[in-house]
């Protein structure tokens, strides 16, 4: 039996194995892409968890910074102020905390520290009320110093 229509049909099963191969091609690729855009992706999260690893680090070093700057100033004794040992162990660990955080907020941005910030010039302004009530205990002492050498 001849077929009549047989250059059609080699036409339409040409036409099916392009399409075919062009379906399992596009696959391929897909398949392939897939893979390709994990790795990248899991690539991308570790250098992110590195990243946020650096910030908890840098962060830890600043609230320690912190404390220990808090800590000295609880630590400050009004009657022995006198000593500049003291205050200038305030001024040197502040000095290193705006440093520290200077540091910070050029290699992660300044949004982040905002807190840390703020609590800095709360800190300051602590230092300087406390250097402001030593000038006057200072003037006060000076001045019933005075007051006994007159009575005299």
């Amino acid at each position: 039996m001849k077929l009549l229509n047989g250059q059609a049909i080699r036409k339409a099963y040409a036409r099916f194995l392009r399409s075919f191969l062009f379906l399992l091609l596009s696959l391929i690729l897909l398949v392939l892409s897939f893979f390709h855009t994990r790795s990248l992706q899991t690539q991308d999260l570790a250098y992110k968890q590195q990243q946020l690893e650096a910030i908890f680090v840098d962060q830890r070093a600043l609230n320690q910074k912190i404390d220990e700057l808090y800590l000295s100033l609880n630590k400050l004794d009004m009657n022995a102020l006198s000593n500049e040992t003291q205050t200038k162990g305030i001024a040197t660990a502040k000095s290193e905390l705006d440093a520290l955080l200077k540091k910070m907020s050029k290699e992660h941005g300044p949004a982040a520290y905002v807190v840390h910030s703020e609590l800095l010039s709360q800190l300051h302004e602590v230092i300087a009320l406390k250097d402001s009530v030593y000038k006057a205990n200072e003037r006060r002492a000076y001045m019933q110093e005075e007051l006994r050498f007159s009575k005299k």
